[in-house]
């Protein structure tokens, strides 16, 4: 009986961690077929991500040193009293991608980072935007700034972002 109980509570474990979704830590175990056959998947750890971001441009970053993960950080929240505790990053191994959607007039806006790859050539960041809101969703009148960004092994290739629309349907 003992041994049923044991192995039941293992195989829930096992389902359970395995519909566990997130982004946090993520390698892609497939390619999408826009990537090459020789491109090799990079890991990457989301450092923050959200809807309220203070950055009123949008656009995209690299960063590779403390200066400018410094400068990121303070404008990030600039309109916070109390601003939290930068986290630490090795910049002689990591570097951080970041992207930013500037300032969006509701609710319904988003951005999520899809996977990261190498080429040959370059380091490829994917990611897609919500960029009309579902009218099917209820949508608030209040400003938001969609963003997020990642911690990667530091790499000397040239950085390419791939954004893709969520209106254009699954990748």
């Amino acid at each position: 009986m003992y041994f049923k109980l044991i192995t039941i509570c293992l195989s829930l474990l096992l389902v359970f961690s395995a519909c566990q979704g997130g982004d946090n830590e993520a390698t892609a175990e497939s390619k999408t077929e826009d990537q090459q056959s020789d491109s090799e998947m990079i890991r990457y750890t989301i450092l923050k991500k959200g809807f309220n971001s203070e950055i009123k441009e949008g656009g995209d970053l690299v960063i590779k040193n403390e200066a400018e993960f410094d400068t990121l950080w303070r404008d990030l929240h600039a309109n916070i009293s109390i601003m939290p505790e930068r986290p630490e990053i090795d910049f002689e191994q990591e570097m951080l991608v970041a992207v930013f959607m500037g300032e969006m007039p509701s609710t319904g806006y988003w951005v999520h980072l899809d996977t990261i790859y190498a080429t040959d050539k370059n380091l490829i960041v994917q990611a897609t935007t919500n960029t009309s809101p579902d009218s099917t969703s209820e949508i608030f009148d209040i400003p938001t700034q969609p963003f997020f960004i990642a911690v990667v092994d530091k790499t000397d290739l040239p950085v390419q972002f791939d954004f893709r629309s969520a209106e254009d349907g699954p990748r």
